[in-house]
Formats: C-alpha cells, sequence, structure tokens
C-alpha cells in the first residue's frame, strides 16, 4: 500500500468511525437540561457570575480551581448570545458532545501506534457504547472536553516521527495538556498513557523518564501560573484548594474502615459505570498484555485504568468520576475480542474482522447490560447504566413541578426553609424567571460533612434550600443539632420520596388559591 492510498484509507476510517460517535450520541443528547448535580451547580454559578457582572468571583463557581478552562470556554461561547439559562444549558452540553465525537480521531492515531490498526478501530466503536462514556457525552461536564486535547497532546507526540521532538510540537503538547488539567485536573490520572506514547518513542529508560517528567512538570506548571492568575471571591468562602478537596474526598481511611458500604459501593458503581460484561472482557486482556510484557502497552490500559480504581475507591460516586478509564477499558475490550476472533479463525485478521468485531462486542455489551436490567430474579439487580439516562427525565420532571410552585406563589411572603435537591430545582427557576437570585451559604459539621444551604430569592421571598446530595440523616443535624433557621418552617418536596424530615418544626405545603398558589403552614390561616 502506497503512502497515499493509506492516507486515504486513514481518511475513510476516521470519517466512518465519526459518524459512529454521531449515531451513538446524538438521538439520545440532552437539549433542555442536564444529567449531573454538579452540572448544575456549575450552571448556577455561571448564572450568578454574569448577574455580578464578573467571571470568576461568584462563591457559587462550583470547583472553580480545578475546572476554570472549561468556565473559560463555556463564558467564550455564550457571550455573543447572551447568558439566559437555557443557553448556557446548550452551549455546556454542545461542548461535551462535540468532544466525545471528535475524541476518537486522536484516539484512534494513539492507539494505531501503540497497538495496531485493528485494535485502533474495534477500540473506536467499543468506546462509543461504554455506558460511563455514552452518558458522559450527552451532557455538560468539564471531563469529557477535557480528555480531548489531553489525547490531542497525547497524538501529536504519537504521530512526530523525528528523532528529536520538534519544539513546535513540544510547546503546543504541553499546553494542551495544561488546558486539559484546567478543565478538570484529576485528569492527572492519565499521565501513564503519556508514559506510554513516551515509552514507545524513545529506546533508553533514562531518557524516557526524563521525557516523562518534562511534560508532567511542564503542564502541572503552566496549570498553576493559570490558577495564580485567578481572582478572590467575593460574597462567599474561598473555594477549597486541591489538597483539602482530597483529605476530604479521597482519604484512604474512608476504605481502611473495612466497612461494608466503603467496600461494596465502590464495587457497584464500577459495574455502573462499564456493566459486568464489559469488565468481565478486560481481564483477558490484562493477561494477554502482561504476557506480551510490552511496557507501552501495559502502560496505556492497566497503567490507566489501577491508578484510576484505587484514586476513586474511597469516593466512587458519581460513576462520572471512572469516566477517563473509558478509552483504556476500550482498548482492553478490542484487545480480548480480536484475541478470541483470531483464535477462532486461526488466521491474520484483515481490517475488515477489526469492523465486525468492534460491533459485535458493542451490540453484545449493550444487550447484556439492558438485558440483565430486565432479568427476573437477582440477575435484575444489575440495572442497565444506560437507562440511567431516560429515568432522569422523571427525576427532573419532578425537580420542575416543585420549582413551577415555587416561582407562581401569591400571597404573604414567608421565609421557607425548602428540603428538596436544591440544585436541579433552584437551576429550574432560574430558567423559568429572570429575576431568581442564589446566594450561598455553608456550614462544618465534621471533616468530611459540610452542609451546603442555597438561598434563593425570588418577587420578595427567600427559599433556603438544603442540599440533599450525599447524606440522608444531613436534615436532622443541621436543623436540629445546630438549630439553624429557626423560624423557617419546613416544605418538604412532595415530588421527590427520597426527601424526609421528622423534627419537630412546622410543616408547609403548597395549596392552590384562586388566581395561583399559597404556602400553609401547619394549617394557620395566613
Amino acid at each position: 500500500m502506497t503512502a497515499r492510498s493509506a492516507q486515504n484509507s486513514s481518511q475513510k476510517t476516521l470519517i466512518i468511525l465519526v459518524l459512529v460517535q454521531v449515531i451513538a450520541f446524538f438521538p439520545f443528547r440532552f437539549t433542555d437540561g442536564m444529567e449531573d448535580r454538579d452540572s448544575y451547580r456549575m450552571l448556577l454559578g455561571i448564572l450568578d457570575s454574569f448577574a455580578r457582572g464578573t467571571h470568576f468571583n461568584s462563591p457559587l463557581l462550583y470547583n472553580r480551581q480545578v475546572s476554570f478552562g472549561y468556565y473559560t470556554l463555556i463564558y467564550a461561547l455564550i457571550s455573543p448570545s447572551g447568558h439566559a439559562p437555557n443557553t448556557v444549558i446548550a452551549a455546556m452540553n454542545a461542548v461535551s458532545f462535540v468532544a466525545a465525537v471528535l475524541f476518537v480521531i486522536p484516539f484512534y492515531f494513539v492507539v494505531e501506534r501503540l497497538f495496531d490498526r485493528n485494535t485502533a478501530i474495534a477500540a473506536s466503536i467499543v468506546l462509543a457504547i461504554v455506558p460511563v462514556w455514552w452518558n458522559g457525552a450527552l451532557y455538560g461536564h468539564p471531563t469529557m472536553p477535557g480528555m480531548l486535547p489531553f489525547f490531542c497532546a497525547l497524538a501529536l507526540l504519537a504521530r512526530s516521527k523525528a528523532v528529536v521532538t520538534p519544539v513546535v510540537v513540544r510547546l503546543s503538547a504541553i499546553l494542551l495538556m495544561a488546558i486539559a488539567l484546567s478543565f478538570r485536573f484529576d485528569l492527572l490520572l492519565l499521565f501513564p498513557a503519556l508514559a506510554a506514547v513516551i515509552w514507545y518513542r524513545y529506546l533508553r529508560n533514562a531518557k524516557r523518564v526524563a521525557e516523562t517528567a518534562f511534560y508532567i512538570t511542564a503542564a502541572v506548571a503552566l496549570f498553576k501560573l493559570a490558577q495564580f492568575a485567578l481572582p478572590p471571591v467575593h460574597g462567599g468562602p474561598p473555594p477549597d484548594s486541591i489538597f483539602v478537596l482530597l483529605h476530604r474526598f479521597q482519604d484512604p481511611s474512608r476504605v481502611f474502615s473495612l466497612s461494608r458500604e466503603a467496600i461494596i459501593k465502590p464495587m457497584a458503581d464500577m459495574g455502573g459505570a462499564f456493566g459486568p460484561l464489559l469488565l468481565i472482557l478486560n481481564l483477558p486482556a490484562f493477561w494477554i498484555l502482561l504476557r506480551s510484557k510490552d511496557f507501552a502497552r501495559i502502560l496505556f490500559t492497566i497503567g490507566v485504568i489501577v491508578p484510576s480504581v484505587l484514586f476513586w475507591f474511597p469516593n466512587p460516586s458519581p460513576v462520572r468520576h471512572y469516566l477517563p478509564m473509558a478509552p483504556a477499558t476500550s482498548v482492553a475490550t478490542a484487545i480480548t475480542g480480536l484475541w478470541l476472533i483470531s483464535k477462532i479463525t486461526r488466521t491474520q485478521l484483515p481490517t475488515g474482522f477489526a469492523w465486525c468485531c468492534g460491533a459485535v462486542l458493542g451490540v453484545v455489551c449493550t444487550a447484556v447490560s439492558i438485558g440483565l436490567h430486565y432479568a427476573p430474579g437477582p440477575a435484575g439487580k444489575f440495572e442497565s447504566p444506560f437507562w440511567f439516562r431516560f429515568t432522569l427525565d422523571e427525576y427532573q420532571s419532578r425537580a420542575s413541578r416543585l420549582a413551577d410552585h415555587l416561582v407562581s406563589l401569591r400571597g404573604p411572603r414567608w421565609p421557607v426553609l425548602v428540603l428538596c435537591d436544591s440544585n436541579f430545582v433552584a437551576a429550574r427557576m432560574e430558567t423559568l424567571s429572570g429575576g431568581v437570585r442564589v446566594r450561598p451559604s455553608f456550614y462544618s459539621l465534621t471533616n468530611y460533612r459540610r452542609i451546603s444551604f442555597q438561598q434563593v430569592d425570588y418577587d420578595g421571598r427567600t427559599f433556603t434550600m438544603l442540599e440533599q446530595s450525599f447524606y440522608p440523616d444531613v436534615v436532622e443535624l443541621a436543623l436540629d443539632r445546630l438549630n439553624l433557621y429557626s423560624g423557617y418552617p419546613v416544605l418538604v418536596d412532595p415530588y421527590n420520596t427520597a426527601v424526609r424530615y421528622s423534627g419537630k418544626r412546622l410543616r408547609a405545603h403548597v395549596e392552590r388559591v384562586p388566581g395561583g398558589e399559597r404556602i400553609q403552614v401547619d394549617g394557620v390561616k395566613h
């Protein structure tokens, strides 16, 4: 095959793979909502920053210190068209969708260089149906778009054929990796993939180590320089440092307690991220790779998967945390599939088998995941991670119904403590009316439990919303032990059955009256 024909073949391959990604993601993408609670936190912070007339000073900017690059991109995209809530949501969703579709291009180049063309084709098809990757492509969150520049940097290094890497390639790779870290700093866990590319390029171990250390140090240093340029937060507490976040959420003692929840929950979340069949198919690939003793390939797959599992084990929820493992998992799955086909056919596999292998693996893994969701008996406990996309529509619908109630209230403007999933409800109120203003406040209970409130002001009313994100007993801890907002009656979200309150405070509910709705407090007439 000539160089020109090989180039034309690669172009056709990439066009087809990009179309596969579009077909897998486009029909299911979110349009006027998002899937993740943290995405709504980011939305509220972006809207608050525009209300304040500044981009980075808002205390509501969730994880500003580890995702400031992502905020910069969203600001750049929405500034020409205004900053209505639906515009911000559309921009966040579009960024993730486009990043997921384009990701397959650098991913294919890197896998083709480290493995072979068959593995690159099969893995690119499988990647589209990895549940955590599929879900991550459908809504706005910085992890997915952060993966794209990181793998673009890997592709630049992998494709450079010069004995000495050109300065332009070096600087571009460093800049791209720094951008990726500014989108989501825990993409540091992808540095074993960088080491794999460096290992493949250089023959001497000393050179490999020095080059890997150079790129990591330069990218992190550039990230820190950009982080130092962020202005201080006004109107709220300063954001936690990266080290404080690590201590709060990644403390190994949370696992070493050997409690049942600390061990079983991360394993269940892993199943929810990838599905049982994909995880099983990874095991033979590990054996094949370890037997080959090809250290670059081992680093790219096992070297990414194992550190990610260990790092997120103390803090496995949401399953989105495991998204950076998806490319390595798809490669491992492709290796197993191609190995099985080669054993059955006992022949050198032509390229056509790679397309068939990827398609069959994708269909089978998806069918098994959805089939287990409907299976009777114990097997039915394996809920399909694909199904979460559709069950969340009902979840958002419930939050929207409560938001509709709160925006349409009439009569006396009582301050009320609302127990709900505050990020969803407050964000929905923002989309319903431009007069909503959200303010944060925080109270610490223990090293691991920081209670977050959102003060939602609208039409002269104050709704204090207590987040229900992580701890089922947080309501009683915050309200009864700390005696916070003692004069506020409690309105429990009537559409969210997970929210409970058994304390002694006055209860409130929404009742219909002529011309709208009003709050009724324990039968007291207002």
